[in-house]
């Protein structure tokens, strides 16, 4: 959620709200009245207990310069390409041209790279009609573009075919916030009997969804004894995660901006981190380091959030830059919401929700359209948050008393 004084406001109501619905348990009927205030109180955010401090930079062996990591995946994306145009219909280079392609898009948000993959996994479907491969590839494309029910879908026809989809269809679950026990227990047994890193990854999703921090925090440490590769960007990442779960799920930001700061030391192009780490330099009071950061990062990613931010962030200061930054962010999140609309619903909320975006309406429809996909706290949060802009209080508290009843 954003951070800076507008969005701040609606994140702490949010919290408000999200706390007093926890608390009237009579609210869990629709029929029962509302006994939120009709203004909530938007003072200071909910801050979850946690620990005083938590290990940075617990991995100590060198890793490839992230510049370079990141110059090798591209040349490895063309180099696929290339063996896919030679040996057309060849199913292994596909698979590992559209791996990379995802990667890339986690990393850079490189998000055109989304259509190439949607059409390779198609063209594959297609011509491997029998093999479960092609649709465990073609489920983490959708989940990746979040058509979660037609991923899961694939996934059962995967599983006919004799795969073993449990993970995957585990990591469907957690985004869509349902099933979240048992996934734990599932992920708890499978890393009992192979103690990999992505095991080990996998169980700390599962913890910090269902709200134990702690226990997701030393899971991803613990993943990180196990790994034994030279890339950054599986370092960054844990790095990152760690960073979004305090922040995010746990409202400690304190204990996130160590761990942002880590993930850009391994990689310094990763770009939600660079957007991550901009809202809590805004919200420590170091909004010049963020406005850098950011315009630095824009001019190296179609992704719009970073250009959006700035705009936000350059209001008052320079509003005719941040008009030309708000067009811009505008006119990437509409092509983006045109080609890829369950994956940018929720970040082009908060930014049409937002004084850049300026279109709360919007905001608060694709805020909505994102609660049909998935009922998670970070969905139901940003919900809240556009219905507050949007004005529409009623509509703010009905969906924090649907999180605190879930």
């Amino acid at each position: 959620m954003r951070t800076s004084s507008l969005s701040n406001l609606r994140f702490a109501a949010a919290a408000a709200l999200v706390a007093a619905a926890c608390a009237v348990t009579t609210a869990c009927s629709s029929d029962e009245p509302v006994t939120t205030q009709t203004t909530p109180p938007v003072e200071e955010p909910i801050v979850l207990p946690g620990p005083d401090s938590v290990p940075i930079d617990t991995f100590d062996a060198p890793t490839t310069d992230g510049a370079v990591a990141l110059t090798n995946l591209s040349d490895q994306i063309d180099s696929y390409r290339k063996q896919v145009e030679r040996l057309a219909g060849n199913y292994d280079f596909t698979a590992g041209l559209v791996e990379r392609l995802l990667t890339r898009t986690q990393f850079v948000g490189s998000y055109n790279d989304f259509a190439e993959a949607l059409t390779l996994t198609d063209d594959l479907l297609k011509s491997f009609p029998e093999k479960a491969e092609a649709y465990t590839l073609r489920a983490g494309v959708l989940g990746a573009v979040h058509r979660f029910d037609e991923a899961l879908e694939l996934l059962d026809e995967a599983e006919a075919l004799g795969a073993d989809v449990g993970q995957q269809r585990e990591t469907v679950f957690i985004a869509q916030g349902k099933n979240l026990k048992q996934v734990l227990k599932a992920r708890r047994a499978r890393l009992e009997q192979y103690p990999n890193f992505n095991n080990y990854t996998a169980l700390a999703t599962a913890h910090a969804a269902v709200g134990e921090y702690e226990l997701a925090d030393q899971a991803f440490l613990d993943a990180l004894t196990v790994y034994n590769n030279v890339s950054p960007m599986a370092v960054a990442w844990v790095a990152f995660q760690r960073g979004v779960m305090w922040a995010e799920q746990a409202g400690r930001s304190d204990l996130a901006k160590p761990l942002y700061e880590s993930a850009l030391r391994r990689l310094p192009n990763y770009i939600v981190a660079n957007v991550h780490l901009s809202e809590l330099e805004v919200e420590a009071d170091q909004t010049p380091k963020a406005v850098k950061r950011l315009d630095r990062v824009r001019t190296t990613t179609i992704d719009p959030e970073p250009t959006g931010y700035l705009a936000e962030l350059l209001l008052t200061q320079d509003p005719e830059t941040a008009e030309q930054h708000a067009k811009t962010a505008t006119e990437r999140y509409d092509q983006l919401l045109a080609d890829f609309p369950e994956a940018f619903a929720d970040h082009g909320s908060e930014f049409f929700s937002g004084p850049a975006g300026d279109d709360p309406a919007r905001g608060l429809k694709l805020a909505l359209g994102n609660l049909e996909l998935r009922r998670n706290d970070r969905a139901f949060n940003v919900a809240i948050g556009a219905a507050l802009a949007a004005g529409d209080n009623k509509l703010a508290q009905r969906e924090a008393r649907a999180t605190g009843c879930k």
